[in-house]
């Protein structure tokens, strides 16, 4: 089992290394970018712990994020074209959280 900040990412095969199973809470951007361990859904999942939940609109943002996202990542999974889209505008989010002055 790998662990990103104490929590289950995923499970490997211990022979050949191959991912037996993905955990993920970052639910739309997994589904988006197709791996829970991509730098881009790391940054969103630290952007959350570190900015979003010490806040109470941040946490409540999450829980509604948690609650309406599981449905909209499992459509998405089999939709390319969108994905790509929506691809694009996390990629805007994350270069925001991640430069200069903003996220860090």
């Amino acid at each position: 089992m790998i662990t990103y900040r104490g929590e289950p990412e995923k499970s490997v095969c211990p022979y050949c290394a191959d991912t037996v199973k993905k955990f993920s809470s970052c639910f739309i951007a997994t589904a988006v970018y197709g791996d829970p361990s991509c730098p881009e859904v790391r940054e969103l999942r630290r952007f959350r712990d570190e900015k979003l939940l010490p806040t109470p609109f941040g946490k409540a943002f999450v829980a509604f994020y948690y609650f309406l996202s599981p449905p909209i990542a499992g459509w998405l999974e089999n939709k390319r074209k969108l994905s790509a889209i929506l691809k694009s505008g996390l990629n805007i989010i994350v270069e925001h959280i991640t430069s200069k002055g903003c996220g860090r």
